[in-house]
């Protein structure tokens, strides 16, 4: 059962970020204040997914679902997107690295599935 928990979250993470349900978010955090609202909305979501994480497994996120949700974010069409929108993708990106930062300095040792 624990195999299936952690597949549904691997694949609710990945999808959450590439159809846009995290860039909503994001969007609503650049309204309050540009580029560094964006990225403090990311950060604050992406500790929450962590901890969403960690209710579902009791561990923390894996460093694989980060980097799979970091690399769906290129799979967006950048050439028909707006400059916010761009702004709010990098943004996005700089949260789940700082995240996954985060994760890597504080869990022994690293979960990387």
């Amino acid at each position: 059962m624990d195999i299936v928990i952690t597949a549904v979250a691997y694949c609710l993470t990945v999808f959450a970020t590439f159809f846009g349900l995290t860039g909503i978010i994001t969007g609503i955090g650049s309204l309050f204040g540009g580029m560094l609202g964006a990225f403090g909305a990311s950060f604050v979501l992406w500790l929450g997914i962590l901890n969403i994480w960690k209710y579902l497994e009791g561990d923390v996120t894996p460093i694989a679902a980060l980097i799979a949700s970091f690399v769906s974010l290129f799979l967006q069409d950048y050439k028909n997107l707006n400059e916010g929108a761009k702004l709010n993708l990098a943004a996005e990106q700089w949260g789940i690295t700082i995240v996954g930062v985060y994760i890597a300095m504080n869990t022994t040792p690293i979960r990387w599935f």
